[in-house]
């Protein structure tokens, strides 16, 4: 019986660290395409229903009340003001004139207005209104 040299012991562990090295490997890519696999099409329905519950949303856009800013004598230099944007998707409005009409009463633009800025647009996207102050308004909108 002849015995392995010790050249040949580090040579074969050296295998065998490289061999789990690429197992290693392999199950964490593995794991991630499961893992995709399942946000993808097993859950595909659940998100699905969470993006469209999400057109036609009012959101905040991240700007927060900063309140007032006086000087040393007590005078008033700046204050926030709130105020509302109306964002549009394009693909999403199914009937351009219903939406134009109710969208001409609550903001007080011209429906023919609303519909040309609509057609005119390139983007999937516009605003069709910014920086509204009333808020007799922001009560239409998010009614």
């Amino acid at each position: 019986m002849t015995r392995k040299s010790s050249h040949e012991r580090k040579f074969n562990f050296r295998k065998f660290k490289i061999l789990l090295l690429c197992f290693i490997i392999t199950g964490l890519f593995l794991s991630v395409i499961v893992r995709l696999y399942v946000i993808q099409i097993g859950k595909r329905d659940f998100y699905l229903s969470k993006l469209q519950s999400q057109y036609g949303r009012i959101f905040n856009n991240g700007t927060s009340f900063r309140g007032e800013i006086y000087d040393r004598n007590g005078v008033e230099l700046a204050t926030s003001i709130l105020s509302f944007s109306v964002y549009v998707y394009k693909n999403k409005i199914n009937d351009l004139n219903m939406f134009a009409s109710s969208m001409s009463e609550v903001l007080g633009i011209k429906k023919d207005d609303i519909i040309s800025m609509i057609n005119k647009s390139q983007s999937k996207g516009l605003y069709i209104a910014k920086k509204i102050e009333d808020l007799t308004v922001k009560n239409k909108l998010y009614a």
